[in-house]
């Protein structure tokens, strides 16, 4: 019998050191992955039926309904989609019925542009990487023959595309036409194909913002996803336990995460998922057998903390500014021991001498007065209103945003601003004098 080298054991105690101490927590850690797709699809039934209504017509060599979904982040839309299409792939096939469906996602965020749209579904439709260089119209061709081409094998095809985060798009108004028109106009020969298309948006009314013969051409149906509640939100979790070696978490510390998150974002499904899987590995990395309430606590405030820096990095030019000038604005009030917070008008007023300092043209207050409600919506400042000061807004960080300022205050910008503090601080001090607000005492407006 052959004696094992001497190194053959150490990468056995490596292997032991390193990986199995993992396993006191997960054990099937791709059930938490933003891939995995479960098979039982929670507090959706009513979406469920909506979205096969709309496909329906495929399994009778119709065209489906073209569908605008709407919904908050974490709400199942791109899960329920995809659960949908795998139920309708799975039935065709089961049921011997020679109709065939591709089903295509556009990650808007990332794929942008009519170009690489085109080169994402020919990608998908070719099981190859499509040459570059070519003009949208090319593109467009080599789809309509791709799909002549597969649909020359089934007694029916149909073309499923799904937008997801489509207002992140540049301007999606002339693939999204395209695609739409493309049966009507002739560009697909085959009789026995279709395309349907699929967008999703965390914006209510992004619609309004597509020309009307978009609208027109596309004729978008409305479903909504609404927030899951904090029940609904357990039962996700429980649906996942699997995930985790036996007692490795409770019902009882499920059910902490996912109250918190119900009633801190929105029910926010995915945000749940992710703070129960950091959760996991905090507790592995301390050699925890099980995951705790402050492990929990602990993941929610690395994962705002993740998402504070990577939404500020994202920042645009202006939106440094203003955050800049909030800054500046709350650190004054506080220097000078003011018993009030900053307004709409002290932060408007810091925002143009910011702009000012370092020669950049401030934008329009109205635009302003958005931004500053759509970072009240991240969650990233709070911008309040008190009874009996009107529309008046008092406006400060969030402590995760004040934590990382670092990010966006810093050289050159705080080299240039700290040289012209004094004229910063005398608009804070005439400004904030016409409207005195206490610190405490006040609630957020809805």
């Amino acid at each position: 019998m052959e004696t094992k080298q001497p190194e053959e054991f150490d990468r056995s105690a490596l292997y032991q050191a390193l990986f199995v101490p993992n396993n006191l927590i997960f054990k099937e850690e791709k059930m938490l992955s933003k891939s995995y797709v479960p098979e039982n699809i929670i507090g959706r039934n009513t979406q469920l039926e909506q979205i096969a209504a709309n496909l329906a017509p495929i399994t009778r060599h119709g065209d489906p309904i073209n569908m605008y979904i709407w919904g908050g982040s974490g709400v199942g839309k791109t899960i329920t989609i995809r659960h949908v299409l795998s139920i309708l792939d799975y039935g065709l096939r089961e049921n011997s019925n020679n109709t065939h469906v591709d089903f295509i996602r556009i990650d808007s965020t990332s794929i942008n542009s009519d170009v690489l749209v085109c080169r994402e579904i020919l990608a998908h439709l070719t099981a190859t990487i499509p040459q570059t260089g070519f003009t949208f119209a090319q593109y467009l061709q080599s789809i309509w023959s791709e799909i002549d081409r597969i649909a020359s094998n089934y007694d029916y095809y149909a073309l499923i595309i799904f937008f997801d985060e489509i207002d992140k798009f540049k301007d999606p108004n002339n693939v999204l036409y395209q695609l739409s028109r493309a049966m009507e106009n002739k560009r697909i020969k085959s009789s026995n194909s279709t395309i349907g298309i699929i967008t999703a948006s965390n914006k209510k009314d992004f619609l309004n913002s597509l020309d009307d013969k978009v609208q027109s051409s596309a004729g978008f149906v409305y479903l909504q996803f609404p927030d899951y509640t904090e029940h609904e939100l357990c039962e996700i979790l429980i649906d996942r336990i699997e995930a985790f070696q036996p007692g490795a978490i409770t019902e009882a510390e499920i059910r902490y995460c996912a109250k918190r998150v119900a009633e801190g974002f929105h029910g926010d499904a995915r945000r749940a998922i992710d703070t129960i899987h950091v959760a996991g590995k905090i507790a592995s990395d301390q050699r925890c057998k099980r995951i705790t309430t402050q492990h929990i606590d602990s993941a929610e405030q690395e994962i705002t903390n993740t998402a504070t820096m990577e939404m500020m990095t994202k920042f645009s030019k202006h939106d440094q500014y203003l955050i800049t000038a909030i800054y500046l604005c709350n650190r004054i009030v506080k220097a000078e021991k003011l018993d009030s917070s900053p307004n709409t008008g002290t932060v408007l007023s810091v925002y143009q001498a910011v702009c000012k300092t370092v020669n950049e043209s401030p934008t329009s207050e109205g635009h302003i007065s958005r931004r500053i409600s759509d970072l009240d919506d991240k969650q990233l400042i709070h911008a309040q209103k008190v009874k009996g000061y009107g529309n008046t807004r008092f406006i400060t960080l969030s402590s995760d945003t004040e934590l990382a300022i670092d990010l966006i205050y810093k050289d050159p910008l705080k080299t240039q601003i700290e040289a012209s503090i004094t004229d910063i601080e005398s608009i804070v001090m005439a400004t904030i004098k016409r409207t005195r607000k206490p610190f405490a005492g006040y609630s957020k407006s809805m």
